[in-house]
């Protein structure tokens, strides 16, 4: 860019932006590697770390170092290799690439089955601080008690049946064996859902829940009946859902600002969700957005597709409170909340508040936020005491954005998600990369025992006393700048949804051209149908397009990674609703010609599902009573023969 005398360094535009970060981060999970030599950095590392359960021992070296200090976690180590076989999905035309992920991904797998007991137990965290000399029996040897964890079952469960999945063709032994492991594993976290959490006192940084504790059962449930086709792995996945969507405030609240649409810690809904530098916001939403685009025909589907809406909705308001930037608000807090902590289950709330002047700050820290009435906060930055950095619950938050963006196929909320990514390499107020390599500007950061690697993240900005403003000091120390496996394995989650262009298809009249017109720009990509079958095929930059072949068109939103399925001719429906009192009128619009069948669901609605023949080009008429007044409306239109492919009304 040139402005007079002023000349910017050079940056890309293109539809892959973000594959040199990925490369990097890439490397940079190559350079936290455990037992395993990384040149200019260690030799085969911490083969002395063992792993008891009664009589048995499992040498823990393997997988990622979970940060500079070279300690590890289980919780990390799945959800890293969950991201790699996620991403690998959407970058199957990039060979290095995908060969590269691939390779670590397996890696990160090769981890997880080795430290599993079999039993359900498995190895918790393992830590180190250390480099160790790899001989058993003297005195820098480590030892660690198994651990029986409902939630890192969940997770690893998860991730053996998305590897089982995707390993099909790979590498058919494995793939096989990962499918039989997820099975036993998920049912060791449900049979032991009930019980004492170990990780309570294994891991105090750890959030458990009872909200995170089901969102990684629905999402990993999922995963095992992809992998299975155990139809029991379905129906506990539609169960886990029904009790995520039980812990999210659908009722409008009755604050000066009102809001809608977050998530509460359990179905009590005594304590709204937090997280701070160890987040999983994404997960409630993944679990939601992953069984509605696998199941669209499903009886609750409106359902799904409801807390969705809720949940974009109320990210869509929170975000406009960090503008310019739109970077993931924390949360919202109670200012009174840190006084009855005894009621909460657990949380990073319960680890700190031991004592009158812990609450006094936690409240300080909470009425710095932005009032929205009778004693409730927005805070842009975590309420948070020693564990302070922003990174996590920046990059989880645009996780659970683009994977909402996925599911409702909305190109707003997937700007929202790319926001994430652009706060993190410049666009903050202190215009600097905090990726080490990626940019321009980028930080010294704090890796105490590898050094810097291109591609990590520290904790990330952190907020200074009880202030609600991001702080970045130039002090290279932790904990915001210490170097953390989370933001990085984060970083590849999101990646998978942002990465790379949309894919279309579809069958025109031979030889016929299919016009995608970009709706900002007017910018028109032409794809030539084949003159012996009508096949067309093509790439296309995620955006908003009016599509045209012959003489039908129609709208479509494209985005990032995803496929699409356009045969023509192209028909179109928009919905507008005016509500008046407990009632709501819905007109839908149709445009084309001939004939269409299509599904009509609610949800907060007296409208009974239906299935309707339409004469395109006209208009129809819908009218439903709300059935809870205080909560919003949502209406659903998908082609019976297309039911991924859906028209929303959604509002109060």
């Amino acid at each position: 860019l040139v402005c007079g005398d002023t000349v910017s360094r050079s940056f890309a535009i293109n539809d892959c932006v973000w594959e040199d970060s990925i490369w990097k981060t890439i490397n940079f999970l190559f350079c936290e590697r455990c037992g395993c030599e990384v040149p200019g950095k260690h030799y085969l590392c911490h083969a002395d770390v063992t792993i008891r359960h009664g009589d048995l021992s499992i040498v823990a070296n393997g997988g990622w170092h979970d940060a500079g200090d070279m300690t590890q976690t289980t919780t990390n180590t799945a959800e890293c290799t969950y991201a790699l076989f996620e991403l690998l999905a959407n970058i199957k035309n990039n060979k290095p690439l995908h060969d590269r992920v691939l390779e670590e991904a397996k890696w990160g797998l090769e981890w997880i089955l080795k430290t599993r007991f079999g039993d359900g137990y498995r190895v918790p965290t393992s830590s180190k601080s250390c480099w160790t000399n790899n001989i058993m029996g003297d005195k820098d040897d480590i030892y660690r008690e198994a651990a029986y964890e409902t939630i890192e079952n969940f997770m690893c469960a998860g991730t053996e049946a998305l590897a089982s999945k995707y390993l099909r063709t790979h590498d058919p032994v494995l793939s096989t064996h990962c499918a039989k492991v997820a099975k036993e594993d998920w049912n060791f976290a449900w049979n032991h859902r009930f019980e004492e959490d170990f990780c309570k006192l294994d891991d105090p940084n750890r959030i458990y829940t009872f909200l995170l504790k089901y969102s990684a059962a629905a999402w990993s449930a999922l995963d095992v009946f992809q992998a299975t086709n155990d139809e029991y792995f379905k129906e506990k996945a539609v169960f886990c859902a029904q009790e995520i969507m039980q812990c999210q405030q659908q009722e409008l609240t009755d604050w000066d600002v009102p809001f809608t649409g977050f998530f509460y810690d359990d179905k009590s809904h005594k304590l709204i969700a937090h997280c701070s530098h160890r987040c999983h916001d994404n997960e409630p939403i993944q679990a939601l957005s992953r069984l509605a685009q696998a199941f669209p025909e499903h009886e609750n589907f409106p359902d799904w597709m409801y807390a969705i809406n809720l949940y974009g909705d109320y990210i869509q308001k929170a975000s406009r409170f960090t503008a310019p930037y739109n970077v993931m608000p924390s949360s919202i807090y109670h200012e009174d909340e840190a006084y009855h902590a005894q009621d909460y289950d657990m949380g990073m709330i319960k680890k700190y508040l031991t004592d009158d002047e812990c609450r006094e700050n936690y409240k300080l820290q909470v009425r710095q936020g932005i009032s929205l009435g009778k004693g409730y906060y927005l805070r842009r930055m975590p309420v948070a005491f020693e564990h302070r950095g922003n990174h996590a619950v920046t990059l989880a938050g645009g996780k659970a954005v683009s994977q909402a963006a996925i599911a409702k196929n909305d190109f707003d909320l997937m700007e929202l998600a790319n926001r994430q990514f652009e706060w993190i390499v410049g666009k903050n107020p202190f215009a600097e990369s905090v990726m080490f390599g990626e940019g321009y500007d980028y930080c010294q950061e704090y890796a105490v025992l590898p050094g810097e690697m291109a591609g990590e993240l520290g904790v990330g900005f952190a907020c200074l006393d009880e202030h609600d403003s991001p702080f970045w000091p130039q002090v290279n120390t932790c904990v915001y700048k210490e170097v953390w496996i989370r933001p990085p394995l984060l970083w590849t989650w999101l990646a998978a949804d942002l990465h790379g262009p949309a894919f279309v298809s579809g069958i025109a009249k031979p030889g016929s051209k299919v016009t995608f017109t970009e709706k900002s720009t007017r910018v028109a990509y032409v794809i030539q149908a084949s003159p012996n079958t009508g096949w067309y095929q093509g790439e296309l930059p995620s955006s908003e397009y009016q599509v045209s072949c012959d003489n039908s068109s129609r709208e479509i939103t494209l985005l990032s990674s995803r496929t699409y399925r356009m045969d023509t001719p192209f028909y179109d429906f928009r919905i507008t609703a005016k509500k008046t009192g407990t009632s709501v009128e819905f007109e839908i619009q149709t445009s084309g010609e001939g004939l269409a069948t299509i599904s009509l669901r609610s949800s907060n609605l007296d409208l009974k599902p239906e299935i309707r023949t339409v004469k395109l080009g006209e208009a129809i008429a819908v009218r439903a009573e709300l059935n809870d007044p205080k909560k919003p409306y949502y209406l659903v239109l998908a082609p019976k023969d297309n039911p991924r492919d859906i028209w929303e009304a959604f509002g109060y």
